[in-house]
C-alpha cells in the first residue's frame, strides 16, 4: 500500500518537474557529463563534485595546459532544485545520500531509533543543490582560532579577500555593509526577497534586548539578521551553476557524473596516483600526473581514504582492507552543531505562512511569471540571532538562535516529521494539533561544540554507508553553553 508521504512526493514531484521543464528555461537539464571523452591520465583528478569540488576543479581548469577530471557520484540537478521553495522535496530523495546518524546516546529520544537524518547532496553541486541556500561566513574568531592552532593563512584577514573575490552580491547596499561584500564573482548572493510579516517582530524583539539588526556577512556577528541566499534572480545558484556550468566549454575540463569512487590508487612510494570508480556498471581507473584531490565532504572523504587503506590500522584490519598508511586521525574529530527543534508558538493568520501553501497553483503561477512570492524562499530558517556569550569572549557567540516562520506541525506531518526523523507517536502527541495553523519556531544551535564525533566504516563495501557518530553533548561544557544561550548579563534573551 502506498503511504501518503510516498504519494505526496512521487506524483506531485513528477508533475512539478514536468511543469518546470516546460515553463522555466533554466530548469532544463544542462549537459555536464563528458564521460565519452574520458582519457587515461589527467594532471588533476578531483573526487567529489560538491560545494568545494566544483570550485576546485574549475579554478584548476583555468590553467589551459592542465587537464582536469571531476568525478561526481550523483547526476544532474533535478528541475525542482532550482526553485528555492521546493527544496524540502529533495531531502531524503534521489539526490540525497540518505544518510542517518548512528543512534545518539542519552539525547534525541524523540527521533526514530534515536537517529537523525543527515542530508548530503548526491548530485553535481553536492549539498549546495539540496540545502536551504543560506550564505553565512561565520565569525572572524572562528578563522583566527584556526590560525592560532597552527594553521597560517587561515586567519580572517587572510580568507576575507577570497570571500570578496568569489561573491557577486546583489542585495541592498548601504554605507555600513558595502565593504563586507564582493561584486562580479561567480557565486551570487541575494537578500531574502519574500518575507513574512512576523519576521519584523523578531527584529524588533532584538532591538528591545539591545541588539542591532546586522548583515549576516558581518564578521563580528552579534545581533539579529534576516538570512541571505545563494540565489540568482530568485533561483538557486549552486556551485554547479556558479562554477561548473560556465566552464563546461573548456576542453581541458572533463566532468563524469554517476561515477562512484571506490578507491584511491597508490604507488610503491605511497603516493596517490589515481582512482578507481564504478561508472555505468563498469569498474574504471584513471591516473593523475600531479595530484588526486579528495573533495568528497566531511563524511565521504574519510570513508574513501579508509577504503583505500589510509586510516586507523585496527579498523582497516577488522574489515580486511590492506594497509597503506596507519593514520589514526582519519575519520576522527568530527564537529557538528547540536540543535533543539520543535519549540513553537501559534500566531494569528496572515503573520507567517502555511507550508502547504507552496503547492497552491496561484503561488506557483506567481513564481513562474514574476519570480516572486513564497517559492522564492526556502521552507526553513528566515532569521538569526547571535547573542553575546556569557562565558569567555562575550563578542564570540556560543549559540546561534534561528527563527522559522512556521511550526513543525504546520503541514500535518506530511513532510516535516519524515524529513526531521521524529517518532510518529511523539509527533502526534505534541504537534498534530498544530496542523494548518500559522505560527513560528525558535531553534538554538550550538556554535562552538567541544564534543567530537567520528566517521567509521560499516564494512569494506564502498556502497555501504559509513557510521556517522555525531557524539552530541559528549563534552559537559556543550550542554552548559547550550543552556546559557538565552543571553548575557543586561541583554538576556528569554526565548
Amino acid at each position: 500500500m502506498t503511504s501518503p508521504l510516498m504519494f505526496f512526493r512521487a506524483v506531485p514531484v513528477a508533475l512539478i518537474r514536468l511543469l518546470l521543464l516546460v515553463v522555466i528555461r533554466e530548469a532544463g537539464e544542462h549537459v555536464y557529463d563528458a564521460s565519452a571523452r574520458l582519457i587515461d591520465q589527467y594532471d588533476f583528478v578531483v573526487v567529489g563534485g560538491g560545494s568545494a569540488g566544483c570550485a576546485v576543479a574549475t579554478r584548476l581548469a583555468e590553467i589551459g595546459k592542465w587537464k582536469v577530471l571531476l568525478l561526481e557520484a550523483g547526476g544532474t540537478p533535478p528541475p525542482e532544485s532550482h526553485v528555492p521553495g521546493l527544496h524540502q522535496l529533495l531531502l531524503l530523495g534521489d539526490h540525497d545520500w540518505k544518510y542517518y546518524s548512528a543512534p545518539h546516546k542519552n539525547i534525541f529520544f524523540g527521533f526514530t531509533g534515536n537517529r537523525t537524518p543527515y542530508p548530503r547532496g548526491r548530485v553535481i553541486g553536492g549539498s549546495s543543490v539540496i540545502n536551504s541556500m543560506f550564505y553565512l561566513r561565520g565569525h572572524r574568531n572562528d578563522y583566527d582560532n584556526w590560525e592560532a592552532l597552527g594553521n597560517p593563512g587561515w586567519g580572517f584577514k587572510d580568507v576575507f579577500p577570497y570571500f570578496l573575490k568569489m561573491e557577486d552580491y546583489r542585495g541592498k547596499i548601504t554605507k555600513k555593509n558595502a565593504h563586507l561584500h564582493g561584486f562580479g564573482g561567480p557565486l551570487t548572493v541575494e537578500n531574502k526577497k519574500w518575507r513574512t510579516p512576523i519576521v519584523q517582530g523578531w527584529l524588533k524583539a532584538g532591538k528591545l534586548f539591545g541588539y542591532n539588526t546586522v548583515d549576516p556577512s558581518d564578521p563580528n556577528l552579534i545581533g539579529f539578521s534576516v538570512v541571505d541566499y545563494t540565489t540568482r534572480n530568485s533561483m538557486r545558484w549552486s556551485t554547479a551553476e556558479a562554477y561548473v556550468k560556465p566552464s563546461t566549454f573548456r576542453s581541458n575540463l572533463h566532468v563524469v557524473l554517476n561515477a562512484h569512487v571506490t578507491q584511491i590508487l597508490f604507488n610503491e612510494k605511497k603516493r596517490a596516483v589515481g582512482v578507481k570508480f564504478l561508472h555505468k556498471g563498469k569498474v574504471k581507473s584513471v591516473h593523475a600526473r600531479r595530484e588526486v584531490i579528495l573533495s568528497a565532504g566531511a563524511i565521504n572523504s574519510p570513508q574513501i581514504l579508509m577504503l583505500s587503506g589510509v586510516g586507523p590500522a585496527d579498523q582497516l584490519d577488522r574489515h580486511g582492507i590492506p594497509l597503506v598508511a596507519n593514520v589514526p586521525g582519519v575519520g576522527r574529530n568530527l564537529m557538528d552543531h547540536a540543535y533543539l527543534n520543535g519549540i513553537s508558538w501559534t500566531t494569528r493568520n496572515g503573520s507567517s505562512f502555511n507550508v502547504l501553501d507552496t503547492a497552491r497553483p496561484e503561488v506557483l503561477k506567481e513564481y513562474i511569471h514574476r519570480r516572486d512570492g513564497l517559492l522564492t524562499t526556502a521552507v526553513s530558517i528566515e532569521a538569526y540571532a547571535y547573542p553575546l556569550a556569557e562565558v569567555g569572549d562575550p563578542n564570540w557567540p556560543e549559540v546561534q538562535v534561528t527563527f522559522l516562520p512556521f511550526t513543525v506541525g504546520n503541514d500535518f506531518g506530511i513532510l516535516s516529521s519524515h524529513i526531521l526523523g521524529f517518532r510518529k507517536d511523539l509527533y502526534h502527541q505534541y504537534f498534530v494539533n498544530l496542523g494548518g495553523r500559522e505560527g513560528f519556531s525558535i531553534t538554538p544551535f550550538l556554535a562552538r561544540p567541544k564534543s567530537r564525533g567520528s566517521i567509521t566504516l560499516r564494512s569494506a563495501d564502498p556502497f555501504d554507508p559509513p557510521v556517522i557518530d555525531l557524539n552530541y553533548f559528549d563534552h559537559p561544557d556543550d550542554m552548559a553553553a547550550f543552556i546559557r544561550g538565552k543571553g548575557y548579563k543586561g541583554r538576556k534573551c528569554e526565548w
